[in-house]
């Protein structure tokens, strides 16, 4: 076979390869982390302490984890406190839905439950003014 029909294959089914990777690649918020998985399988993990907030403008050097190659009005861009990207864009299916469990995951690791004496957690009790 001729060599340069065999680099025009690989590199066709590499390209197909990178293709499919994008459109399967899924987002997963867990009590702790934002997972990036590619085709099932967690490739990053950003712990939800790291994020910084969330901003509307990106840095030229940023990390890109999109699941469509025109993403559009899809963005939503996160900022963290540190590391080398600080940047990291992602496109959820619906972004403010995404960024509204974001949100509610760093809220609740910010504010664990009280546990009881017989260690059952139990929601924190309020203070009086």
């Amino acid at each position: 076979m001729n060599p340069l029909l065999q680099i025009g294959a690989i590199s066709s089914v590499a390209t197909f390869m990178v293709v499919l990777a994008i459109y399967r690649t899924t987002y997963r918020v867990t009590e702790t982390h934002l997972q990036i998985r590619v085709f099932g399988v967690p490739i990053r993990r950003i712990a939800l302490a790291r994020i910084r907030r969330y901003v509307r403008q990106r840095d030229f050097f940023c990390e890109f984890w999109v699941n469509r190659l025109m993403p559009g009005r899809r963005i939503l861009i996160i900022e963290l406190k540190d590391g080398l990207f600080r940047h990291v864009v992602l496109s959820p299916r619906l972004p403010y839905v995404f960024r509204h469990e974001l949100s509610k995951a760093r809220r609740a690791m910010k504010a664990p439950p009280v546990e009881d004496g017989d260690n059952t957690p139990s929601a924190p009790i309020p203070q009086p003014h």
